[in-house]
């Protein structure tokens, strides 16, 4: 380890505001250590000796190796009491471990090795608990000054040098580091706890090894005067679990975060280490600023992982805990070094609190996967948890009476198969030069393989609509969820047979198949004029779409509730897979995780768990199906997403499709009255009372979903509200695109029919609230409607976000935040066709609504969202005025039925052909500013490029870099576009090229002549023009 990294002196006062600062001596002599073997260096190859006439001495015998005694309770802890319980059934566990490792060794031959690229821990590592504690758990946290918000706009366009250059201007003021150590109990109570804060001098940063180092020093100090439940212990486990709360915070405070960054697996958002990197993991403990011999390995977890996706915060989690986050002013909250020296013991009290409510929740789900039989441990995250469950439950317990592990069980339930391939393995001493063993792979069955990519077109997101624009009617609205939606539509997958898939070769079987087949259609269709909402979807850049008439790839359970419909429906193509339908594989998991969750509390740690261990298996099915990338931090590069072990795209597209048809089906078989605001995902919000709409729930897919949620939930829990249940009620909704809606007018608690729903409904559209009206929903709600009211073409709002993972890594920033200035767009997305317009009041102010129906084509569709999206970039950025006039702030928004008018005219004056260059680009590029219409031209040559397209040369022999080649671009361009970056011609790699889409024209044909030039390539520009 270099020295210059434990160069910073650690405090146990503030140094910044205590006279004569006590220094922490941070000493490990007595620190003993157990568990993993600790890493020796290589040591150099002795020469060999000479005996005295000349010749090489013979090899002396081996010594024979000693084996590492084992560790044992009363190696570890030094208090008789605590001791007592683990002694009595010490021996009881070293039996079970004994014979579940001869049950190892015996199904040692069964055991498969998986090639896999995985995101998870191995969940087939069934090693049974020892009493032993095999991990120190630590929670930890910073408290840092903050650097004021940087402004995105400042470090547009600068080159990487130049940012690299200023990387102090983006790092913030370190204060304190704080812990909460748990070495674990096997009884669930811990053994010992320990927590502390460690100051630094402004501008300084602890490592790694010094941070660790005072933790575990702490663990051994003798007890002092004021210190109750005092346990003394002998030794301390090398394994650590460090666990943070949103990690991309507070990992770049440590100073070797540079050295060890690139070791670190980025999972939405944060930073954890999957698995036990051999780089990140070793730390060597330090003896003040010395390094000693004695080596820790370092597991890292993150808190805003394991918990639910609805509040992350660690606010929620301490709730749950019931150790409440300590509060702190808004004011102290930006002012933490004034909080210190106002009063120290209110800021100790809140940073080490932080530290303890991570620590307790990761010993809680540490606890918890060895009550499940899954091994004591922290997992990545609770979806890869629950996704071990399901593996082992499906190994033992699935068909499977005697519950003798049957490893072969996943594989046939999912469709995979073993092959035997080769692998190669480096060079050793046994063969310098290398070798090739045998490797047993999974794949895909040859039958479930040749259909993959058809059931992948067949597998779609949620359904997600708004149906009316403005103020709707008052009255009494309900927000209905289905109950677990995608579980209980997960538990309804029958059990495939992966040797009998097959083409139908009956053009009528859409007319007989049923909701829980597993059967793929490409269809085309027609709905009748009256339907309020066709039900089968088609896919654009803008969602999911769903007109009256077109083509969808879709599930049998959407083509039996369009049947009911009354569609006409030709079948194109269909792949069926014939299926047990009394077996079903998830059903019993699913139920057994239910019962499980409904064991425990409301609002309990082990019910949270259960219940997003069984909400994110679905989502396991679906990684990695559709091509998604993000920033590797590993790598240090974009990569693709990997597929998980359970992922599958037939039961993924049964799951979703089943949902659609289930809110399809509910929403046509309600009576026309029925007002509807918006459908979102797995929810609706209408008219309809309870009493009412229970009565429409046993159509034929509604009636399939019941049966599967009456066995999760009872007959009781479904009594009032069937399948479905009530999460709001409000008189009066606000809504103007999908996931945009806001709240009226509330109901009062005497005029809700089910008390303990929510009175607000808001969803923001991405719309960021400024920072004073987040501390409730109800102000942000009224922000809302404020500014929906006062929106004018030119209105913005700020968004701030953090630095990216990116950033951090490449620019050795901490996670600072930035913001920026967006326009506002609180208009109607056009994914329904609007009808009859009227003025309603809001706030005694008079505003637009209009309600809508399904489009007839897909084209119509596109049309309108083509036009709307070129008409109102037009007005604002590029609207005619009179002479020192400002421009009118009312056209371009959808306000009054004047609006609503002027855009429909300048809609019908586009032509069908649309060969106007502005609508055009608008239809295929969706971001393009209108006050430069060359930027198309801009994108489809940054996309050829890159592409090897229009004669380019093709990637491996790419001339210019793509720095230089958006030099050339600027160059030839000049102020005729906007101006191109890296990231720009890089991101041509990742779209679609779209030929003839440009209009030629003087200025078009100057910009190509001048980039040939300046390239020296002579591209073939002729695939470019209209």
């Amino acid at each position: 380890m270099s020295k210059n990294l434990l160069s910073s002196t650690v405090y146990i006062d503030p140094p910044q505001f205590t006279t004569n600062p006590c220094k922490l001596d941070i000493r490990v002599e007595d620190v003993r250590l157990y568990g993993a073997k600790q890493l020796k260096p290589l040591k150099k190859k002795k020469r060999k000796k000479r005996s005295k006439n000349g010749g090489v001495e013979p090899k002396a015998k081996d010594k024979k190796r000693r084996t590492p005694p084992t560790i044992r309770i009363k190696d570890i802890i030094d208090d008789p009491e605590v001791l007592k319980p683990y002694l009595k059934i010490e021996k009881h566990i070293e039996k079970k471990i004994r014979d579940n490792l001869a049950d190892k060794e015996i199904r040692r031959e069964l055991e498969l090795v998986s090639s896999k690229q995985i995101d998870d821990e191995d969940p087939m590592n069934l090693t049974m608990d020892s009493i032993v504690p095999t991990r120190l758990i630590v929670g930890f946290d910073t408290e840092y000054v903050p650097r004021k918000d940087v402004k995105a706009a400042d470090l547009k366009g600068l080159p990487k040098e130049e940012i690299l250059k200023r990387s102090d201007e983006f790092r913030n003021t370190v204060l304190s580091y704080q812990y909460y150590a748990i070495l674990p109990g096997y009884f669930g109570k811990p053994i010992k706890e320990w927590s502390g804060i460690l100051y630094v001098n402004e501008g300084e940063r602890l490592s790694r090894s010094q941070f660790i180092s005072a933790v575990y020093m702490k663990g051994f100090q003798e007890q002092q005067p004021d210190e109750r439940n005092y346990v003394k212990i002998k030794r301390l486990p090398r394994s650590v679990l460090l666990v943070g709360h949103f990690n991309k915070v507070d990992l770049p405070a440590f100073s070797d975060f540079k050295d060890f960054k690139q070791t670190l697996d980025n999972i939405r958002k944060s930073m954890i280490t999957v698995i036990h990197d051999p780089k990140f993991a070793p730390v060597t403990l330090a003896n003040d600023k010395t390094p000693s011999r004695k080596k820790v390995y370092f597991l890292l977890r993150d808190t805003y992982l394991l918990t639910s996706s609805v509040d992350q915060s660690l606010a929620a989690i301490g709730k749950l805990l019931k150790i409440p986050k300590i509060k702190v002013s808004q004011k102290d909250y930006e002012d933490m070094r004034g909080l210190m020296q106002r009063d120290r013991k209110h800021y100790e009290d809140y940073a080490i609190r932080d530290a303890e409510i991570a620590a307790k929740y990761a010993y809680g789900i540490y606890c918890n996967q060895g009550k499940i039989g899954l091994r004591r441990d922290v997992p990545p995250t609770l979806s890869g948890m629950g996704v071990g469950l399901l593996l082992k439950y499906w190994t033992l317990n699935y068909q499977n009476p005697k519950q003798i592990r049957n490893l072969e069980m996943p594989r046939r339930i999912l469709g995979d198969k073993i092959i035997e391939d080769m692998t190669f393995v480096k060079n050793n001493k046994k063969s310098p030069e290398g070798y090739y063993r045998p490797k047993n792979v999974p794949v895909d069955e040859d039958l479930k393989h040749w259909y993959t990519d058809f059931s992948v077109d067949c597998y779609h997101g949620g359904r997600n609509e708004q149906y009316f624009f403005g103020p709707g009617e008052v009255g009494h609205w309900f927000d209905y969820d289905l109950r677990s939606a995608y579980p209980t539509a997960m538990s309804l997958i029958p059990r495939p047979d992966w040797q009998k898939v097959h083409e139908v070769q009956d053009p009528s079987f859409w007319k007989v198949c049923e909701p829980d087949d597993l059967a793929f259609f490409s269809v085309r269709f027609k709905f009748p004029d009256s339907v309020r909402f066709p039900v089968l979807p088609i896919r654009t850049q803008y969602g999911l779409i769903y007109p009256l008439e077109g083509e969808s790839c879709c599930m049998a359970s959407e083509i039996v509730a369009a049947r009911n419909l009354g569609a006409e429906i030709t079948q194109m193509f269909c792949v069926k897979i014939e299926c047990d339908k009394s077996d079903r594989p998830f059903k019993d998991f699913i139920s057994f995780c239910i019962e499980r969750r409904n064991e425990h509390p409301k609002d309990s740690l082990e019910r949270l768990v259960w219940k997003e261990m069984t909400n994110g298996t679905y989502g396991k099915l679906a990684q990695g199906l559709r091509l998604k990338r993000a920033y590797n931090l590993k790598e240090d590069k974009t990569a693709t997403f990997n597929e998980s072990k359970i992922t599958n795209s037939f039961f993924a597209a049964f799951t979703t499709g089943f949902v659609r048809a289930a809110l399809g089906e509910i929403m046509n078989r309600l009576p026309n009255d029925v007002a509807f605001s918006n459908c979102t995902t797995d929810g609706i919000l209408c008219t309809a009372p309870i009493s009412r709409i229970k009565k429409y729930l046993d159509g034929p897919v509604g009636g399939l979903f019941h049966s599967s949620a009456v066995l999760f939930h009872g007959e009781k829990k479904l009594e009032t509200t069937g399948f479905l249940e009530v999460k709001s009620e409000i008189k009066q909704p606000l809504g103007w695109k999908t996931r945009g809606q806001a709240t009226l007018q509330p109901l009062t608690y005497q005029e809700k029919v089910f008390k303990e729903s929510n009175d607000i409904v808001l969803a923001k559209a991405g719309i960021s609230t400024p920072r004073h009206f987040r501390e409730s929903e109800e102000s942000q709600n009224e922000w809302m409607i404020d500014t929906f009211l006062d929106r004018n073409i030119f209105t913005k709002f700020e968004a701030s976000y953090q630095a990216s993972t990116r950033r951090i890594a490449q620019f050795d920033w901490d996670a600072i935040s930035f913001y920026q200035e967006k326009y506002l767009n609180m208009e109607y997305d056009w994914k329904r066709c609007p009808t009859e317009p009227i003025m309603r009041s809001i706030k005694g102010r008079s505003h637009l609504y209009f309600d809508t129906k399904p489009w007839r084509t897909l084209t119509d569709f596109l049309n309108s969202r083509g036009a709307w999206m070129a008409y109102f970039h037009a007005k604002r950025h590029n609207q005619p005025t009179a002479k020192n006039q400002p421009p009118s702030t009312e056209s371009g928004v959808l306000k009054t039925i004047q609006d609503f008018n002027t855009f429909l005219n300048y809609r019908d004056g586009c032509t069908a052909s649309m060969s106007s260059n502005r609508y055009s680009v608008y239809l295929k590029r969706k971001y393009v500013s209108s006050t430069k219409p060359h930027n198309g031209l801009r994108i489809e040559l940054c996309t050829a490029y890159t592409q090897g397209l229009m004669g380019f040369p093709p990637p491996e022999k790419r001339p210019h870099t793509y720095p230089k080649f958006s030099a050339f671009l600027n160059e030839a361009f000049g102020d005729l576009a906007d101006k191109t970056t890296r990231s720009d011609v890089e991101n041509g790699k990742r779209r679609r090229f779209v030929p003839h889409s440009i209009t030629k024209n003087e200025q078009s044909v100057m910009i190509i002549e001048k980039l040939k030039v300046l390239t020296g390539i002579n591209f073939n520009d002729s695939e470019l023009w209209a």
